[in-house]
């Protein structure tokens, strides 16, 4: 195995355990194994693009550090890997860049997700195509008169809202007893004010849904928690099953559909309708100078 492998491989304590190191003694001995535990990673963050998607994986601890110990020997294979990024094995990039020919990039991407369909409990993503979200913004703006804050302009905030309540539906589900820990792949100031955000997000939720949510998300560097890279290549995955409508994707694409057809999945879209609410919701919140959240009760009927 290479150093700069090696180099990417913490204790899987910290890489996953760590998470679960706030509980108290009792919980931990009892509890901490059985803990659900949510990666997210998104796709199409440029604003050119033409869908924006917010996708994760939902496992417990033990199930996660299973599969960060197969995920690294994966990419240990020849030629090595010193972690995976969707974006750059579709541009034949950063740790594609030599050596690599598309056949063995498809293959690669196949075993990857083969070890993520043997670990992971639930997929989760929120999609908005582009050109709806650009008319929602305008609208809130004309209703606002004025410019707006972050957490109603960026497709993001409404996303990120969405997968977390999406997340209590499912710990509901699954008669979960103990909150679930988020962790997201670094967004610099964008995560730094989700996290100022957090409190006003949980407290805007439903009753049932709070219980399930914990403390304040984290965001972590995908290079070294690699549950975030698995994030990252089924954010891709739903964001390449829609943009293949308007240009060639990889090969092996229906093949990794076949997989991800075996996890359970919750996936909710913002079309024009579910926008327009949002904007319903908006006006009194507007007045009352705070976020307006999304509805709960897409959930309801997906779970």
């Amino acid at each position: 195995m290479s150093d700069r492998i090696s180099a990417y491989q913490p204790p899987r304590d910290d890489a996953i355990r760590s998470f679960a190191s706030g509980l108290a003694s009792h919980q931990r001995k009892h509890h901490r194994l059985v803990m659900l535990q949510a990666y997210f990673d998104d796709s199409g963050s440029n604003a050119t693009d033409p869908v924006f998607v917010l996708g994760g994986l939902v496992s417990t601890v033990e199930k996660w550090e299973a599969f960060s110990d197969k995920w690294r020997g994966v990419l240990a294979q020849d030629p090595p890997l010193a972690y995976f990024k969707a974006s750059e094995a579709r541009n034949r990039t950063g740790e594609f860049e030599r050596g690599w020919t598309r056949d063995i990039i498809d293959q690669r991407i196949f075993e990857l997700t083969e070890v993520i369909c043997e670990h992971v409990e639930h997929r989760i993503s929120c999609k908005i195509l582009r050109s709806e979200w650009n008319h929602h913004v305008a609208s809130l703006e004309r209703i606002a008169g004025r410019e707006l804050g972050i957490e109603y302009t960026s497709p993001y905030w409404v996303s990120f809202y969405s997968i977390c309540l999406g997340v209590a539906h499912i710990a509901k589900s699954t008669d979960q007893t103990l909150p679930c820990d988020f962790v997201f792949d670094e967004q610099g100031k964008l995560g730094a004010e989700t996290v100022q955000w957090w409190q006003n997000l949980k407290t805007s939720m439903r009753p049932m849904a709070r219980p399930f949510i914990g403390n304040a998300p984290s965001f972590r560097d995908d290079k070294i928690v690699v549950p975030l890279q698995a994030a990252d290549l089924y954010s891709w995955f739903v964001h390449a099953s829609y943009v293949r409508h308007f240009k060639q994707e990889f090969e092996e694409l229906s093949h990794v559909h076949q997989m991800f057809m075996r996890v359970p999945t919750v996936a909710v879209e913002y079309d024009r309708q579910k926008l327009r609410h949002l904007r319903r919701m908006a006006k009194p919140a507007f007045k009352a100078g705070r976020f307006a959240p999304p509805s709960s009760d897409a959930w309801q009927e997906q779970l």
